[in-house]
């Protein structure tokens, strides 16, 4: 900064000099008729250009200036509002570890016990990379990875975004340290950021760019299951697939909540520490990091807090459970920032009247409080103030909770709603993205609505930001079937994708990939199949045949040939997308599955029936064996399967060989 404005200084000082020049022959006597010719001529010349250089250079400063503010609201800075290095930040807590239990006098932050993953991790760091380190919640994986890049680049710029709306920011800064580390810990808190997508990690990650640029993420295994399993239907994928594009790009370190017996014994070096030498002692029931967290024992304290206070010598603070209850919930609908007081404060009623209401005899308000954000053993809690007016939730009841739910089991309707009433566009986009992947179309565009208007507000209706919202909007009218609505809405963003990023952005592809979705879905087939093949070969040229969105688009054609009764053009798509996706993914992946599954329904349309129940058969094995029974992508192939038998008009006995039917598949289980 101090060069640029030095050389600033000398420019502007050699341009006032020029401009000058006149005055100064005459007042040194200079009369000679072509010096004072040229003296003027390069004076007027220097004055237009002093003045265009000066504007251009406070248009730069404007910018710079703007960037700086940006980064200094978005992202973690020095009291300087510069960026700090690694080694300025040695504290784990300052990069997301879950403060430890405390005994005594024992320090907060136990000793690191070295990892399985630590050499793999470690030796990608080296490298200009984006690592995703997964895990359950206190498995330890945002201490390893901290550990890891303080061990291997110490002395690289540190960039720690701090908002959603920092990530565009903290991209920026990536793009213009050639050393640095961006950390997303707990990396699903940052999807909702339009800016944070595969191509962007990409972009910042391409060899032919100078430097070393590393990015760290974390993400807990409730979460990488929620996002890496896509819809079946193209309309509710879109979300998904750029979530699972993203980590795809990354090279995944899983790191179990269990500790292996060489880890355990590592551990043991450690066991001076009186923390980790109880966590010895529970470690076949519980991970060593999941113990230091005190996970365990405030899932149990919150899960006791729900009994009859009746006991003045002990009480119990089923008022606050409720509290925790509310604010595990607000999470689970996507809830994403810090959660307000007040918000938790008004929804924890629905909570305590289904346990008892009053006949549990709550505690008051404060003392509700008081009770769910008291440290535990020195520093956990199970509610962590933020602010007077906000709270944080131990991410750790919010995945026990999500672990032991139902499928269909949602968050209330009224709680919802209530949250979007204390939403910020980020987080109303957030609980729009949550509620469609549920199914729940009307909360979706309530919520999204909300994040346009306010986006519009604030930024203006052609900002990138306010057109996804309003991209998610028409998405979720589509989802209604308020079909003409959602075409005015998909028009107006796709003419501002157009007139601002041009016509071959991969925004205003995606776009026009929705518009084709509901021109089929209003039944303008033909239009719909210009738009798929003007999408598909832009893709083409762009991205290649073998892209996960080019083949996305011939995959939607495909079955738009179908619904024209186009079937050999359709089944010769939907085979040539099934073939790249297994080179390129293998047979198990979702997207093959979903491909095959695609096939099988062609097949079973035209009538094809048994090798349509053997395609839905192996479809349904598959998903069995890789995601379990209660999947919801194994249910919809029990679907599948149940319709095809239906039409063969066969029984299970026939399925399974009999000789009525030696022509049948055989489907197991």
């Amino acid at each position: 900064m101090r060069r640029r404005s030095l050389w600033s200084f000398l420019i502007a000082g050699f341009f006032a000099l020029v401009a000058v020049a006149p005055q100064l022959l005459a007042a040194y006597q200079v009369t000679v008729p072509w010096a004072v010719t040229v003296a003027t001529v390069i004076a007027a010349l220097a004055a237009l250009a002093l003045g265009a250089w000066q504007h251009r250079y406070e248009q730069d400063a404007t910018r710079r200036d703007e960037q700086d503010r940006a980064l200094s609201e978005g992202c973690l800075t020095l009291p300087s509002g510069r960026l700090p290095k690694v080694r300025d930040f040695s504290n784990p807590r300052d990069w997301g570890v879950h403060p430890a239990a405390t005994s005594g006098a024992t320090a907060s932050i136990p000793p690191f016990v070295p990892r399985d993953v630590d050499e793999e991790l470690r030796t990608h760091l080296a490298t200009s990379t984006f690592v995703l380190v997964v895990g359950d919640s206190t498995a330890g994986k945002t201490r390893c990875a901290f550990e890891a890049v303080q061990a291997v680049l110490p002395h690289h710029t540190l960039i720690i975004p701090t908002t959603v709306s920092g990530i565009a920011a903290a991209l920026r800064a990536a793009e213009q340290h050639p050393k640095c580390v961006l950390w997303l810990n707990d990396i699903n808190t940052w999807f909702s950021a339009p800016e944070l997508t595969r191509e962007a990690v990409s972009r910042l990650l391409a060899p032919a760019r100078r430097g070393h640029r590393v990015v760290v993420a974390t993400l807990r295994a409730a979460e990488e299951n929620q996002w890496r399993t896509i819809p079946e239907d193209s309309a509710v994928a879109d979300t998904h697939r750029k979530v699972h594009d993203l980590l795809s790009r990354a090279h995944r370190i899983f790191l179990p909540r269990l500790f292996t017996p060489a880890e355990r014994e590592r551990a043991r070096n450690y066991a001076r520490d009186q923390r980790i030498a109880d966590a010895l002692q529970q470690a076949d029931e519980y991970g060593i990091a999941e113990y230091l967290a005190n996970g365990p024992q405030l899932l149990a304290e919150w899960e006791s807090a729900w009994s009859a206070n009746t006991d003045p010598q002990a009480p119990s603070h089923p008022r606050g459970a409720a509290l925790i209850a509310a604010a595990v919930d607000l999470r689970r609908a996507g809830y994403a920032s810090v959660l307000p007081r007040r918000l938790i404060e008004e929804v924890h009623g629905h909570y305590l009247d289904q346990q008892g209401g009053h006949r549990l005899n709550p505690e008051a308000l404060d003392d509700a409080w008081q009770w769910a954000t008291r440290p535990r053993r020195g520093t956990t809690r199970l509610l962590t103030p933020h602010d007077p007016d906000h709270v944080d939730v131990f991410d750790y009841l919010v995945d026990s909770v999500q672990r032991r739910t139902r499928a269909g089991d949602h968050v209330p309707e009224h709680v919802i709603t209530t949250a979007l009433t204390y939403a910020a566009a980020t987080d109303a986009h957030s609980i729009g993205i949550t509620a469609k992947a549920d199914g729940r179309y009307r909360l979706a565009e309530h919520a999204h609505r909300q994040a346009y208007t306010t986006r519009a507000d604030e930024h203006g209706p052609t900002h990138p930001d306010t057109l996804d919202s309003r991209n998610n909007l028409a998405l979720a009218l589509h989802d209604l079937g308020r079909l003409e609505e959602a075409e005015t809405e998909y028009r107006a963003v796709l003419d501002a994708h157009r007139r601002i990023l041009g016509d071959n952005h991969h925004r205003t592809l995606a776009i026009r990939s929705n518009l084709a979705s509901l021109l089929q879905a209003l039944g303008h087939f033909e239009k719909a199949e210009a738009e798929y093949h003007a999408v598909l070969d832009a893709h083409r040229r762009i991205l290649g045949d073998n892209h996960p969105h080019t083949l996305t688009i011939r995959s939607n054609l495909a079955s738009l040939l179908q619904a024209l009764g186009h079937f050999e053009k359709a089944e010769a798509e939907h085979r040539a997308v099934l073939d790249a996706y297994r080179r390129i993914l293998g047979d198990n992946h979702p997207h093959t599955l979903i491909s095959r599954s695609n096939l099988a329904s062609l097949l079973q349309g035209q009538g094809r029936l048994v090798e349509a129940a053997a395609e839905h058969c192996d479809v349904l094995a598959i998903r069995r064996r890789v995601l379990g029974d209660n999947h919801p992508h194994t249910l919809i192939s029990l679907e599948n399967v149940a319709s095809v038998l239906q039409a063969l008009r066969l029984s299970v006995e026939e399925l399974r060989g009999d000789d009525s039917d030696r022509n049948a598949p055989e489907c197991r289980g």
